[in-house]
């Protein structure tokens, strides 16, 4: 039998000559490029360059296993392979490194070689980092409208990766207007503001701070009045040791996974002064009345729909100065329109030079961590940790920071993508078991603390995060764990988003916890407007009770449907009226108008009171008695500078058991109107006119319905 020719081997370039159109290259060609790739990508040599280099021994997706790194440490950054990839190390097993990559591995060989920086990942905290964009490492990104161009592309960051590894976040050669704040000769610790910069026009009082870990001492050398750029010494504090004189800029570095320390915790507790707790105030009346959430505290929201209204209130009209918005895994041309938007929408404020209101952008107070989804799962991963450093460094300027999180699903699938590439056991929905723990870990920086250094100044940082569970499971394990760690949810309820109400806020699923903490702020807001002794969470419980009693006639096996709203008891007829004005025009604002667009506190407060005023004596008439619960307390009388006489507690007795809805409410039809037009009184109007038109109506409800049962009594 003849034999088989034997089949030749194809060299490795001929194997690529069958796969591509083009010839390959020379071998001496590729010799030289790598040599030169080399030569450019290795750093400087010392004599320390050879123990600080390793050698790439697997590559697995954005996992990479080195060996050779000896005396590395956890967390460390390294750079890897000729392209200078960032990674970081997360496990060590003898003289073996687990790298997690924080670019795309594309090109990587094993053995590469792996370079220790000796460093972990920082960032850099000074001027500048308002009205800027960076992805999850501070690396910056393109400015000056170009940004959509960046985030709509399939660009990766190995694209610039030299020139972004060697480069600054910061722009160091834009000069600051200095302003010192310390002389020659006082004492100075760390955490200390030794002079002031103007940022924008938004953040104009930027504290220069010395590093919270710095040796304190007396202040040597302070520069004067004028412009200086980051990199210009500053401040020198004489070390206590009686070595050299520390030296410092206007920028330092601090590790994104260690928080900044602070002097102590003031969350639920009065502060300074004596004054309680205050809420995050956004301008909508479901969120500050309803679902408030502490100044210094923790929220989620649902991420797949209806949150841009929270997500611009937040930026335009809340009461926290910074605003750290964190994109992490969005998508690009979803990011690429936010940022646009936040360059084009205006908050009227104080000009610099003059007292006259100026539109400024709200880019001004808002710092974009942008890590979108074409973009690796490690920076993903560190974005979170990159941008509540952030807030953690304006919080100890003595500010108050709102942090949102957009959104903390899509870094939980990082971390789980990560895990799989290490080989980790999978914990429930595939996540890593580690998940839980760090999710309230990044939750936990948050809260209102007492800062370090002189002066004495109370900062907080309160972060928002949205989650996106696959399908909208309710049962994920990132929505549980969410559960756990935050104080207040915002449940986003499509349903409500399609019918066009905005906020589009399910007040059945929302939950707050801060509700009790920030009772006594809230209450002592009724005291100022006249009523000494009423309680904020009564209010706010008989509010939510009407709207859980209309959702239970209105059910599919409710009574509304089985019998008809005819005959419905007295009581559930004026439960249905008034749940159609509290969802209508208590709830739902419309954004697109001067008067509705931001519901300052004071007006907040108005409507709910006078709608369940309302309520209470329309119940006290049909049902009988002399005033509803809330209208018969104490607590519900005017103070003595208000006309008492108006007060339903103050009248003689006028029960008398049952009188029809049906009759009642065509008496009562002007103050329907009334109350359904309090939404139309705008804030430019000023609050002295506003309050002194709520009153009046307060003061009608009450006259109108005493006359009622007076006249239900005479016949």
């Amino acid at each position: 039998m003849k034999s088989e020719p034997p089949v030749k081997r194809l060299s490795r370039f001929r194997k690529w000559s069958i796969k591509f159109p083009f010839p390959p290259p020379k071998k001496k060609v590729m010799a030289a490029m790598v040599s030169d790739a080399a030569a450019v990508s290795r750093p400087p040599p010392d004599e320390q360059a050879e123990k600080q280099i390793g050698v790439v021994r697997s590559v697995v997706g954005p996992m990479v296993v080195a060996d050779g790194l000896y005396g590395c440490a956890i967390y460390e950054v390294v750079i890897v392979g000729c392209s200078r990839l960032l990674g970081e190390v997360i496990a060590l097993h003898g003289s073996l490194a687990s790298i997690q990559l924080f670019e795309y591995g594309i090109g990587l060989a094993v053995g590469d070689p792996v370079w220790r920086t000796g460093s972990p990942l920082n960032v850099e905290l000074g001027p500048g980092l308002m009205s800027n964009f960076f992805d999850g490492l501070q690396r910056p990104l393109l400015s000056g409208g170009e940004w959509t161009e960046l985030f709509g592309s399939t660009r990766t960051p190995q694209d610039e990766a030299g020139e972004r590894t060697s480069s600054s976040a910061l722009d160091v050669s834009k000069v600051w207007p200095f302003t010192p704040k310390l002389r020659v000769g006082d004492r100075a610790s760390g955490g200390s503001i030794f002079g002031q910069v103007l940022e924008t026009s938004l953040v104009s009082d930027h504290g220069i701070m010395i590093p919270p870990t710095a040796l304190g001492g007396r202040v040597t050398y302070v520069a004067p009045a004028g412009d200086y750029s980051l990199t210009d010494e500053v401040l020198a504090v004489e070390d206590p040791n009686g070595g050299a004189d520390h030296r410092f800029s206007m920028v330092h570095k601090w590790p994104v996974r260690q928080p900044r320390p602070s002097s102590s915790l003031t969350n639920g507790q009065a502060l300074n002064g004596g004054d309680p707790p205050r809420p995050l105030i956004m301008g909508q009346r479901v969120l500050d009345a309803l679902f408030p959430v502490l100044q210094g505290g923790t929220c989620a929201m649902p991420g797949a729909w209806g949150k841009s209204i929270i997500r611009y209130s937040l930026s335009k009209y809340s009461n926290c100065t910074p605003v750290v918005y964190v994109g992490c895994g969005e998508r690009g041309n979803e990011m690429g329109e936010h940022c646009v938007d936040l360059a084009y929408i205006t908050a009227s404020t104080s000009g610099v030079a003059n007292s006259h209101p100026v539109a400024t952008p709200i880019l001004q107070r808002t710092c974009v961590i942008a890590n979108t989804a074409n973009m690796s799962v490690g920076a993903r991963e560190a974005s979170l940790n990159t941008g509540v450093t952030i807030a953690e460094y304006y919080r100890d300027m003595g500010k108050h920071v709102a942090v949102m999180a957009d959104s903390t699903s899509r870094w939980a699938e990082a971390l789980s993508e990560m895990a799989l590439a290490r080989g980790e056991l999978p914990g429930a929905g595939g996540f890593p078991t580690s998940v839980n723990s760090r999710l309230a870990a990044f939750y936990a920086r948050a809260g209102s603390r007492n800062c370090l250094g002189d002066p004495s100044r109370i900062g907080s940082v309160t972060i928002l995060g949205t989650v996106t569970p696959p399908y909208g499971e309710p049962d994920d394990p990132i929505v549980s764990a969410t559960f756990a760690a935050v104080q207040t949810f915002w449940g986003i309820d499509w349903r409500l988003a399609t019918k066009k109400h905005f906020p589009s806020i399910n007040w059945n699923t929302s939950w707050s916890r801060d509700v009790s903490t920030l009772q006594p702020y809230l209450s002592s807001l009724l005291h100022e407007i006249g009523f000494p002794e009423c309680d904020f969470l009564l209010i706010r419980s008989r509010l939510l009770a009407v709207l859980k009693r209309e959702d239970q006639l209105c059910a599919d096996d409710g009574e509304l449907r089985q019998i008809g709203k005819d005959a419905l008891n007295e009581r559930d007829k004026v439960v249905l009226d008034v749940a159609r004005m509290i969802r209508e025009d208590f709830l739902q604002q419309n954004t697109f108008t001067t008067y509705d667009t931001y519901c300052p506190l004071y007006k907040t407060m108005w409507m709910m009171l006078n709608l369940v005023t309302f309520y209470e004596e329309a119940v006290a008439t049909v049902c009988g008695g002399d005033g509803g619960e809330l209208a018969t307390a104490e607590g519900w009388r005017l103070s003595e500078s208000h006309d008492v006489a108006t007060s339903p507690s103050t009248r003689p007795s006028t029960s008398r058991p049952s009188s029809r809805w049906m009759n009642v409410r065509v008496v009562a039809e002007p103050l329907v109107r009334a109350l359904q037009e309090m939404k139309f009184r705008s804030p430019r109007d000023g609050e002295g006119a506003n309050v002194a038109a709520f009153k009046e109506l307060h003061h009608r409800i009450g006259e109108v319905f005493y006359d009622l049962r007076l006249a239900s009594r005479v016949r």
